[in-house]
């Protein structure tokens, strides 16, 4: 029975010292006492800090029509019954890619992150949107010009 006393006191004990630690840890936080923004800190951060760059490429890495169908639905708001239309193919097949490119650039968990690849489809060169999809970025609006070319993208081009 002592024994087992012993060890309820030394749980409370730690559990004291715990709590202690992480209330001077707040209070010295908030006086700025403390700086938790070192350099070993902001090299901890994760990448999706450098959200200018990185978005650019993990968009550059999407198949061509993942990346004409995420420009025309995030740029220039294309409803899914549009989009099949201009890539003749079912709504669904459109729904599917939208989903794989979304879960690919890591935006099905948070707005933060969508709005992040939107500003990153904004930023993508012209020129190199072109040379990729042999489309201007901004083909949604001109899609009747488009639209034999567009059809005739396979799933798999990258």
């Amino acid at each position: 029975m002592e024994k087992l006393e012993r060890n309820i006191q030394s749980l409370r004990d730690e559990r004291d010292f715990y709590k202690r630690a992480y209330e001077e840890l707040l209070q010295r936080l908030s006086t700025g006492e403390f700086n938790l923004k070192t350099q070993a800190v902001h090299n901890a951060l994760p990448v999706t800090d450098k959200t200018e760059t990185n978005v650019i490429v993990e968009l550059k890495a999407l198949t061509v029509k993942r990346l004409l169908i995420l420009n025309a639905f995030f740029l220039y708001g294309a409803k899914i019954d549009e989009l099949s239309k201009v890539f003749d193919v079912s709504e669904n097949s459109i729904r599917v890619n939208l989903f794989r490119a979304r879960e690919a650039l890591g935006m099905n968990n948070g707005a933060q992150r969508v709005l992040e690849v939107t500003e990153g489809l904004k930023q993508y060169d012209n020129e190199e949107f072109q040379q990729k999809t042999g489309v201007p970025k901004d083909w949604w609006e001109h899609r009747d010009e488009y639209r034999d070319r567009i059809k005739q993208i396979p799933d798999r081009l990258r």
